[in-house]
């Protein structure tokens, strides 16, 4: 009756954990989602990326 205890817990342990990695991940990936976005939305408004010229502010 043991060795069946200790599989069932075994394996609700490793459902708990990949539950949990996958909770992880996701959570992850929305915020790299979530930061590419903004960066984009922001580069938009803006008026897109970078428009800085070689040599500086002074450059002509």
């Amino acid at each position: 009756m043991g060795t069946v205890i200790r599989a069932i817990i075994a394996i609700v342990v490793i459902v708990v954990a990949w539950k949990l990695l996958k909770g992880l991940l996701g959570l992850i990936v929305g915020v790299v989602v979530a930061a590419i976005i903004f960066v984009a939305a922001k580069n938009l408004i803006t008026g897109g990326g970078n428009n800085k010229r070689i040599g500086g502010p002074d450059a002509r």
